[in-house]
Order: C-alpha cells, then structure tokens, then sequence
C-alpha cells in the first residue's frame, strides 16, 4: 500500500485526536508530586470520558455536517491551550488540582466534538479506506507515542524538581503537537476536496420549505441521487436521516437500533466487558498501586509504556487470528475471562510480588485488550445485512464508550 501525503496527515491527525487523554493519564510521577493521596489519575478518566461520551451524544443528535471543519478546529484548539496551559500555570507558581482537572475536563468535551467529525471527514475524502485506516492507525499508536515523550523528557532531568521540570517539558511538547495538527487540518488538507456539505443535494432550510411538498421534494432529491457517483451516494444514503424527512421517524430508527442490537449482542456485551475490566486497572491502578512512591519511580510510567505498546500490538492482529476467535460464543466467553485479572492485580497490589510477574500482567491486559477490541468490531458487521452496518459500527463504538465508562468509575473500587 503506497502513502501519500493525505494519508500521513491522516495518521498525524489520529495521534493528535487522543493526545491530551494520554498525555493526562501518562503523568502519574507528576500528580503524585503536586497532589499526593488525590488519586488523580483516577479523576481524570472520570472527567473527561463521562464529558466525551455526553458531548458525542449531543453531536450526534444535533448532526450537521456543515459544522464539521468547525467542530475538528475547536477541538484541536482546545487541546492545545489545555496542553500548555499546565506548564504555563506551573511556571507561574500556580498548582491547582481544580484548574488541572478543568483543563481534563474541556479536553474531554472537545474530543466528543472533534473526534466524531474527523472520521466523517476521512469517510468522504478521496481515499477514504485508506484515510480512514491511517486515523484509527494513529489513535492507536498515540499512546506510545505520549509515554516515549515522557521517558524521554524524564530522562533529561533528576530529582524531584526534575518531575516538574520534565513534566512542563512534557505537556509543553504535547502541546506544540496539538498545534501542529491544528495547523495540518485548516492548512495542509484545505487543498483536498474535504467539504462534507457539498454532498448533500440540499440544505435543511429547502426542507422545511413550505412551498416544498413531500412528494416534490422526493422527486428533487432522486433526481440529484442519480448524479452522483457511488461512493458519495453511500454517504448520501447514511446522512440523509439528519434532516426530517416523511419516511423517516424516530420510531422506525429506534425499533431498527433494537433490532440490530439483538444480532449482534454477544460483540457489544464482550465490549462492554473488556473495557469495564481493562479500565476499572488502568490506568489507576498501575499508575498508584504498584509502586511505593510513584513520585520517585520510572516503574507507573515504564507499566503504563508496556500496556500502551501491548495494545497497539493486538490491534494489529492479522486476519488469521481475528478469524480463529470471530464467534459470538468466543468473544464472549474471552472477554468473561479477561475478569481473571482483576483478582490477579489486587493480589500483585496487596502483596510483594515480583516486578516480572506484574510486567506480565500488564503486557497480557494491553495484548488482550486491543485484540479484543479488533476482533469485535471486525466481526460484529459480519453479522448484520449490509444495509445495517453503519448502525452496527455506531451501537459497537457505544458499547465500547460505555464500558470505558463502567470502568472509569468503577476503578475507584479499589479505594475500599
């Protein structure tokens, strides 16, 4: 497969999409330092996926293509001031968990907005396989990518003040990437045809004409159906819901939802699950219960390091091993025994165990957590008709965002 440089864009998009989420949770040395016993880590998943799940929701209710460059612009801009504003802050001798967790907070929300309108962006663009391949590409590589900046600005200084000091240093470049993606949207991409409004053959306000009748307006919108071109009548086809058509109601969508949802529960179950378990540990637990003094230690960094590469490695899991576990009864049964860790990392937790056996339980979670995921949302459309895909892939992404929800709040059980 030849890249071009759309598709590299793409790729740099991604990483930039997740960058303030692991950036957040990558510091654990940091807040360890400046907030001792506040469980920051644990805060921050409970802040902004709550926030990301409710701003996505409303985006997608409220959906109106035409906001899409907007709603990717904001984010980005959003990302990189709270980026920087935490250095800035500690710069100026101001540590504040409120004002820390506001900047989650707002990251959060911008990520609901931003996120959401990217893939629709990658989905009508040219190459849009492939762009939209490179974007989840760089999500899942963004994590790495967060705890190699960490490693490395913590291996440039020493000491308590070299926490601090590494950490501004962290946030700053985490910051500058964020700008630049902002950069490589409004500028780089604006020379590729991107504008998803075009596709639409008309606008909201031509249909709530009321010179407009039904019938007309049907005859209007075939008419211009049959002139576009395949792929752009597929989106077509998907969007045309946004706008409030005779044929379409509420009724029909949910009662369609409800059916799709019964065909392809065993998938959103086995989601659900994995991301209750896979959150409920990380990153709260490596990040504050597997380490004396995570202030002076490489060890939640080097942890949260080896879950991140684990995961991208098991997304990347090849068609073969996908196949051999693409059933309903296999996923499901996988992602009930993913559970067998949580004992697992109470006893490592509570205990002196050794540094190998939790490394190994760390790289197994990462491993089977992004194949997981992978197979799941492979397979899950393999069980549906072609005209029901879309609404599979968006009820799988909420299942996924409502198990790291679950598993956000449910991390703070370990505080009992």
């Amino acid at each position: 497969m030849t890249l071009n440089a759309e598709n590299i864009c793409y790729y740099l998009l991604g990483i930039g999409t997740l960058m303030p989420w692991n950036a957040f949770i990558t510091a654990a040395d940091y807040y360890a330092l400046q907030f001792p016993g506040k469980h920051v880590d644990r805060l921050i998943t409970v802040l902004y996926l709550p926030l990301n799940l409710i701003a996505l929701s409303l985006f997608v209710l409220c959906h109106d293509a035409r906001y899409a460059r907007l709603r990717i612009v904001v984010g980005f801009t959003v990302f990189s001031i709270a980026m920087l504003l935490v250095p800035l802050l500690d710069s100026l001798d101001v540590q504040s968990l409120g004002l820390l967790l506001s900047f989650v907070a707002v990251s959060g929300a911008a990520d609901g907005a931003a996120q959401g309108a990217l893939f629709g962006v990658a989905a009508v663009s040219r190459d849009s396989a492939i762009n939209t391949q490179m974007l989840i590409s760089g999500t899942s590589t963004s994590g790495v990518i967060v705890c190699l900046i960490r490693l490395g600005t913590k291996g440039i200084f020493h000491g308590e003040e070299g926490v601090t000091l590494s950490s501004n240093l962290y946030f700053l470049i985490s910051g500058l990437i964020c700008v630049c993606c902002t950069f490589i949207f409004c500028w780089v991409l604006s020379k590729y045809d991107h504008d998803i409004s075009r596709l639409y053959v008309f606008d909201a306000s031509d249909i709530t004409n009321e010179e407009s009748s039904s019938h007309g307006l049907q005859e209007e919108a075939q008419d211009h159906y049959l002139g576009l071109d395949e792929s752009r009548k597929r989106i077509l086809s998907i969007e045309e819901s946004s706008y409030p058509i005779e044929n379409d109601s509420f009724t029909k969508i949910n009662a369609q939802a409800l059916e799709v949802s019964r065909e392809i529960i065993h998938p959103m179950i086995a989601l659900v699950v994995c991301y209750v378990v896979t959150l409920s540990i990380f990153p709260g637990v490596l990040a504050e219960d597997l380490g004396q003094d995570a202030s002076k230690s490489w060890y939640p960094i080097i942890l949260i390091f080896a879950f991140n590469v684990s995961d991208f490695i098991g997304k990347m899991c090849p068609p073969g091993v996908q196949s051999i576990f693409a059933s309903k009864n296999k996923v499901l049964t996988i992602s009930v025994l993913r559970a067998l860790f949580i004992p697992l990392f109470l006893i490592a937790a509570h205990s002196s165990v050794s540094t190998p056996f939790v490394s190994i339980l760390t790289i197994l979670l990462g491993l089977t957590n992004g194949a997981l995921t992978t197979v799941c949302m492979v397979f899950a459309p393999t069980l549906v008709s072609p005209d029901k895909m879309d609404l599979c892939g968006n009820l799988t992404v909420l299942a996924l965002v409502v198990g790291l929800n679950l598993g956000a709040f449910s991390g703070f059980l370990w505080l009992l």
